[in-house]
């Protein structure tokens, strides 16, 4: 039955009926799934002998003629995709005999009628029986068969791809490497510019994969041998190269001539390290040269971010290759501090910047390394520290630390305890992950940095220099996504507000919340065009070129996108409410400061909870997206081509926030104003109270609350009487009991006649929030709205004529402007 199954999937063996093959592939392909999921291994032996004769007698059928020769592989074809499904299922778990599998794998590659498809598919099965976790194969198959494929007439960019798949292979480096450096080094010798480029990329990427370079000064550098025999396989004119040789020319550029390419030498320095046989004195001389060529290009501005980025791997290659304390003479200290001023957030600058002093601090050089040195790389790198990307606090962190800071003595009772500085204890914390298992201790060195306790571990310095060091380090924890810090993390920045000089504390903290309103606005303003430009990565940059350089270009171009972009994605709109709520419990100290919170606050309402929340805005923008495009198109100059006209009308489409996120931030801001004590002495103080009032007509309880909060600063005695039961209006749970209550009839005196004039205004407009307010509290949904309406309505007939017509203005605020 299983032969006259695999008979119908091609009309080799099945004539005289056309059936759509396709279909047919698919439903024997789930049969096998569904068998591989029920049947026991020692069941299958039959099916597997079954597929072997089908696939035999279409291998004997092929070279027949051409047109059974078309019919027959793309049966093949067919029959070798059921069969790939079943040898990798569970990583060969029903495979019975792996050795004929593998065996007819082979006789079938070193056939020589194959289309590409079935070629990839052959080596797809090959590469699930050689990596199966439950199929095991004599090293001498293995070897056989990994020859016979690197020798195979098959397409070099499928061998390449199949190879990449291997690098994960038991034994790789016995039974697989010194073929796949056979294979490189007959590809290097073709004197093909594209085979040359596909050998340097597969051996780049295997050494991504098995010994990658370090990505901080901590880790080893580790080698991994690449050894290629003697013999040459190329020549320059009279002179003969061999592989370790090819590699080395790519660093020696000519001095005087532009890098426009960067991604070969970038290949070579990942490489020269692990190639064998090359004496290290014969490439020091060569990496050196290279390594200051591009520093003093990146110095005079003629380069960017790609060369640093393949400047540290020209060090990092460098240091691999010269353990000894010469690197002062190789690469001198100013070449990188004029790095690190003009890249101070760049990855790869921190990254040679650490290597470097990492270097410096094992070589013993102290000279580099002093405190007035330290003092002058922080002022370059100090705003890293609460960076919101963790690689970058790491590394500067790293580089702090090597340096020998004077701390002042401990006094007696302290001379017990050990001396760390506080760069030390930033560098512990930021070592520990935050995750369940382990944020306690990555809060045991976080509490070290309480006000009080790190001052014996701030070095001297220049007064305010160093005491921000641990408030911006626990200012970007609050970057950190995971919640169970951040209360310990408040609670630490609200004893750094309370002990520092008011002045200092506020120029950091002021720094970040300035900081984080313009990349909010900013997000805000990126359009899917923006969007488009920032996929589209370091192309543009110079020595991106890499049009001629093929898989390493694309290699090359990846790795730098990958340092360039982490993939860490913050969420800024969390951390700018962390900053709001930290501020709430130290009110007395930000207060003082209103002449850059006021306009903040009404920043934030202008150009993000407007937009968000169309309400509440004084303007809307009624015209459709068309329009508005080509109303903009209009403004532009006559002679721009139409195109450019919509692409530039585009840009100036915004996004929005989502409405509730937007009364969250706007909740976060309010709380903050509502803890102030002294409101009629506040920058922009008629605008902020104007905001109230508005305020107290939103539809959102919460935003209502707060807002009545904000008035209630102002203590007026019309108002602070009653300050419970407009509290309780506000809560779903009391407002029926309450408006029962709370009668402003004159005849029940529950409002003081003299406290009206005041009190009647602010209660209209509670009540008309709450009047526009569509959900009820929890489940009871609209019903319960129009509940709530009818109570209000019939509330506002104890009203006075004049106080009921201060509610009908309410109601019909949207359109008072046409009655001027």
């Amino acid at each position: 039955a299983l032969s006259v199954a695999w008979r119908k999937l091609g009309p080799t063996t099945n004539r005289g009926i056309s059936l759509p093959w396709d279909a047919v592939r698919d439903a024997l392909d789930h049969m096998v799934q569904a068998a591989a999921s029920y049947v026991d291994k020692e069941h299958f032996l039959v099916l597997w002998e079954s597929l072997q004769v089908s696939a035999e007698q279409l291998s004997d059928a092929v070279g027949r003629t051409d047109e059974v020769t078309c019919g027959a592989v793309e049966q093949l074809e067919r029959l070798l995709f059921v069969l790939h499904t079943l040898v990798s299922h569970r990583g060969g778990a029903k495979v019975t005999k792996p050795e004929i599998i593998c065996k007819m794998s082979v006789q079938l590659i070193e056939s020589s009628f194959r289309s590409a498809s079935c070629s990839r598919l052959l080596l797809q099965i090959t590469s699930s029986l050689l990596l199966g976790e439950n199929i095991s194969l004599p090293n001498v198959l293995i070897q056989e068969t990994v020859q016979k494929i690197f020798s195979s007439r098959l397409e070099q960019d499928l061998i390449l791809e199949f190879t990449k798949e291997m690098f994960t292979m038991n034994q790789f480096e016995q039974l697989f490497l010194p073929s796949l450096l056979r294979f490189t080094a007959g590809l290097f010798g073709c004197g093909n510019a594209t085979s040359r480029h596909s050998a340097l990329d597969v051996l780049v990427s295997l050494i991504l994969a098995k010994a990658p370079p370090p990505t901080d000064g901590s880790m080893a550098f580790e080698t991994y041998p690449l050894l290629f025999t003697g013999q040459s396989i190329s020549s320059k004119g009279a002179e003969q190269q061999t592989v370790p040789e090819l590699v080395l020319s790519l660093i020696k550029l000519p001095e005087e001539q532009p890098i426009t390419d960067l991604s070969l030498s970038w290949a070579a320095l990942v490489l020269l390290p692990h190639l064998r046989p090359l004496s290290p004195a014969a490439v020091l001389p060569a990496v050196a040269a290279f390594v200051n060529h591009l520093l003093r290009d990146i110095e005079a501005e003629k380069m960017g971010r790609a060369a640093l980025f393949v400047a540290r791997q020209a060090l990092s290659c460098l240091l691999s290759l010269d353990c000894s304390a010469q690197l002062l003479s190789l690469v001198s200290v100013d070449k990188v501090y004029s790095v690190l001023r003009r890249f101070p957030t760049d990855a790869s600058a921190l990254l040679l910047g650490d290597l470097y002093h990492t270097r410096l601090s094992l070589s013993g050089v102290s000279e580099h390394l002093s405190h007035s040195a330290l003092l002058e790389i922080y002022e370059v790198l100090h705003s890293n520290l609460s960076s919101n990307v963790s690689k970058i606090r790491l590394l500067t962190l790293r580089i702090f630390s090597q340096f020998e800071a004077e701390i002042p003595p401990l006094t007696e009772d302290e001379e017990t305890l050990k001396a760390q500085s506080v760069f030390a204890i930033c560098l512990l914390a930021e070592m520990v992950p935050a995750s369940v298992q382990d944020y306690r201790e990555k809060l045991l060195h976080l509490r070290k940095l309480r006000h009080d306790l790190v001052q014996r571990s701030l070095p001297r310095g220049p007064p305010g220099t160093f005491p921000q060091v641990p408030l911006r380090y626990l200012i970007s924890m609050l970057f950190v996504n995971f919640r169970p810090l951040w209360d310990a993390v408040i609670e630490l920045i609200v004893s750094h507000a309370r002990g520092m000089e008011n002045k200092d504390f506020w120029r950091v903290y002021y720094e970040h919340l300035e900081m984080v309103a313009e990349l909010a606005e900013k997000e805000l303003d990126v359009t899917d065009e923006d969007d488009r430009e920032e996929d589209s990565g370091p192309r543009d940059e110079a020595g991106c070129d890499v049009i001629e350089s093929g898989d390493v270009g694309v290699l090359f171009l990846d790795q730098l996108k990958l340092t360039s972009n982490p993939n860490e994605r913050t969420d800024f709109p969390n951390f700018r409410s962390l900053l709001w709520r930290a501020m709430a419990q130290f009110p007395d100290r930000v207060e003082p400061r209103s002449r850059e919170l006021s306009p903040l606050l009404l920043r934030f309402i202008r150009n993000e909870f407007y937009p968000a929340d169309m309400l509440v805005a004084p303007t809307q923008d009624l015209r459709k997206r068309s329009e508005a495009v080509h109303e903009e198109s209009e403004m532009a100059l006559e002679e721009e081509d139409e195109e450019e006209k919509e692409e530039g009308a585009s840009k100036q489409q915004r996004k929005a926030l989502p409405r509730r996120a937007a009364a969250k931030q706007l909740i976060a801001h309010l709380k903050v104003f509502a803890k102030f004590t002294n409101p009629r002495s506040l920058y922009l103080e008629s605008s902020l109270s104007e905001l109230y009032n508005q305020l107290l007509c939103h539809q959102d309880q919460q935003i209502q609350r707060v807002a009545l909060e904000c008035v209630l600063t102002y203590k007026d005695p019309n108002i602070v009487p009653y300050k419970e039961n407009l509290e309780r209006l506000l809560d779903d749970k009391h407002f029926k009991e309450e408006i029962v209550h709370f009668n402003i009839s004159e005849e029940t005196g529950v409002v003081d006649a003299s406290h009206r004039g005041r009190l009647i205004p602010l209660l209209m407009r509670i009540l008309f929030g709450r009047l526009r307010s569509k959900a009820g509290s929890k489940f009871q949904g609209k019903a319960s709205a129009a509940t709530r309406s009818s109570i209000i309505l019939r509330f506002l007939a104890g009203s006075q004529s004049e106080e009921l017509g201060m509610f009908i203005d309410l109601l019909l605020e949207p359109l008072c402007h046409y009655s001027q």
